[in-house]
């Protein structure tokens, strides 16, 4: 699914051998942290349920998208279960998307089981520039001890439920003092202006549909239709947290886990890092505010600059802007190995990126950048909860940067102008494992082998529409003109 589109709250880590910055925006620590990367999508869902099943204090979530599905059901059944026992939840979605999902009959009841609810931007279309700020964070924090920071949204198809299309994707959960500064960052987008209670409207009665305090039959009709409409979106939100369908789902899901293979992939990628940062961007809406309010990108940038070998990158949109292109005719020219991992128009969820991606690659393969497509397939050696969605459509999602076989970046943040730009993202460094970047690098190889190298323009002419049908092909043509004009939204 594509992207449509303070009172900040200061502190210090005050803890030997960590350094914290003016800003929590920008956390560094010389302290050990303990590092478990979460590659399979399932067993990524079963580490948030166990959080919330360990939290003594407090939860904070932090989605871009939250979908009324399975994921979402076991998610916040498993917060109001936590939030009876007396542990504060804290929920922070964007409006753009998640608000359609999560609305607010479904944050009314959320409340009343104890879970605070809250949106950023929630400013009506009209604003469109300024509706363009979106908080594209993605974290799960427990207790201040533990965070996860990665690109999984709350979806089944982040989790590989989907019946119908998936992502491979990456997380990471961080223990340690680092923990401390993620939730400082939620506080600061928790408690900035941006960010809105969105209420339930209140039951309808009768006497606002009588008009001049006289009833006819056509007043009676819309007060019974509207509150028809009202009950009915009532019980929807109660039935929707209620789960019981979902009670055999659990079952099999918490059967799989235990499973002695996804045991072994799940507690194999456990590392330890002694040079740490974390860097967030800050809550922001509007142009005016756009670049003192980027600290992610900056970061990002300086350490692609100083590249001396490689920069490996996973990505599922990758374009341009003004920046990033500099930075990388720089890399070309100093003959840097540069590759990319990013979604081919089969794989991608976004035609539009897809289409622009198009127009502009080949010019980049002739310069030297490798360029290799998610083909768009399941990966071989990944247990599935369900075994057909190999036959399914997937898609890359992983937001994920090796640089010099030593230095990883995790986060959320996407190789686009949105990103860069528009979108509030995040994301932990870590510069001193070379085991953990080595390992890192390997689960990247073998996505790669899943999907196709484009050797030089011929090679793309050949592969571009590769397993794409027809309405796809004239959607992609339908969109090479807006996506030309507005390059720099998407």
């Amino acid at each position: 699914m594509y992207r449509c589109f303070v009172l900040l709250n200061l502190f210090f880590v005050l803890i030997s051998g960590t350094k914290a910055s003016d800003s929590v925006f920008s956390f560094e620590s010389k302290e050990e942290h303990l590092l478990k990367v979460l590659n399979h999508g399932s067993l990524a869902l079963k580490e948030r349920y166990d959080l919330i099943n360990q939290a003594k204090e407090s939860i904070e979530i932090e989605s871009f998208i939250f979908e009324d599905d399975n994921s979402g059901r076991i998610i916040l059944n498993a917060l109001m279960r936590k939030a009876a026992q007396g542990v504060e939840i804290r929920l922070l979605l964007d409006k753009v998307f998640a608000s359609k999902t999560v609305d607010p009959f479904i944050t009314h009841e959320l409340r009343d089981a104890g879970v605070k609810v809250r949106f950023f931007n929630t400013l009506p279309f009209i604003f469109f520039n300024r509706i363009q700020y979106r908080n594209h964070r993605k974290s799960f924090i427990v207790d201040g001890k533990m965070a996860i920071v990665g690109g999984r949204n709350i979806g089944d198809e982040y989790y590989d439920l989907s019946d119908d299309y998936n992502f491979i994707d990456r997380d990471v959960l961080v223990k340690g003092p680092v923990a401390k500064a993620v939730q400082g960052t939620f506080n600061a987008f928790w408690n900035s202006k941006y960010t809105k209670i969105i209420k339930r409207k209140s039951r309808p009665q009768e006497k606002r549909y009588n008009r001049a305090g006289k009833s006819n039959f056509h007043d009676e009709w819309r007060f019974k239709n509207a509150l028809r409409r009202w009950i009915q979106r009532k019980e929807i939100a109660k039935n929707f947290l209620a789960m019981k369908e979902n009670d055999k789902l659990l079952v099999d899901l918490e059967n799989f886990w235990m499973d002695l293979e996804a045991q072994k992939i799940n507690k194999s990628y456990e590392y330890y890092c002694r040079d740490l940062g974390y860097y967030s961007d800050k809550p922001s809406v509007g142009k005016r505010k756009t670049k003192k309010s980027r600290v992610l990108k900056y970061e990002i940038f300086n350490m692609l600059r100083n590249a001396k070998r490689s920069v490996l990158i996973e990505t599922p949109y990758f374009l341009f802007d003004d920046d990033t292109r500099e930075i990388f005719e720089d890399l070309l020219k100093r003959k840097i190995d540069v590759r990319i991992l990013t979604n081919s128009l089969y794989s991608s969820d976004a035609i539009p990126v897809g289409s622009r991606f198009y127009d502009i690659v080949s010019k980049w393969i002739d310069r030297g950048l490798k360029v290799h497509m998610y083909a768009g397939v399941s990966l071989s050696d990944y247990p599935l909860f369900k075994e057909d969605l190999t036959e399914q459509r997937w898609g890359a999602h992983g937001k994920t940067f090796i640089i010099d076989s030593k230095k990883v970046i995790v986060g959320s943040y996407n190789f686009d102008p949105r990103s860069n730009n528009y979108n509030m993202e995040h994301a932990l460094f870590c510069r001193d494992n070379y085991v953990f970047a080595d390992d890192l690098r390997e689960n990247v190889q073998r996505r790669l082998k899943h999907s196709l190298l484009l050797k030089d323009k011929k090679t793309f002419d050949r592969l571009k529409f590769d397993r794409v049908g027809l309405g796809k092909r004239i959607l992609y043509y339908l969109a090479k003109i807006p996506a030309a004009l507005f390059e720099h939204l998407l």
